[in-house]
């Protein structure tokens, strides 16, 4: 009885798991996302961009890459709006002055 009931078990595992991981691998149209070159490079772009505006040595703060209703999520806090700008603005003034960011191409 026991030994029946693990088998049972056990087939109906395997059988989840393969039905699972066959409907997994089916290509549904719409379900992936098509970005174009120019969406990659603009992505990178933004990327670098942030490691080099909050270094404390920037010229410009790096609220400028959030849209008026962005919401930057650090840790449990939420900035957005002024709020944000304000701790962009106040971000250089925290630092030490050896904080750099460094990004490269991969």
């Amino acid at each position: 009885m026991q030994k029946s009931r693990i088998l049972l078990v056990l087939l109906a595992t395997i059988a989840v798991t393969g039905t699972t991981w066959i409907y997994a691998q089916q290509r549904r149209p719409g379900s992936h996302v098509l970005l174009s070159p120019e969406d990659y490079v603009e992505i990178h772009q933004l990327y670098s961009f942030y490691a080099r505006d909050v270094d404390p040595g920037s010229t410009r703060s790096a609220s400028w890459m959030f849209t008026p209703d962005g919401v930057a999520q650090l840790g449990n806090t939420s900035y957005t709006g002024q709020a944000l700008k304000d701790f962009y603005a106040e971000l250089p003034k925290r630092q030490s002055a050896g904080v750099r960011h460094f990004t490269r191409r991969t």
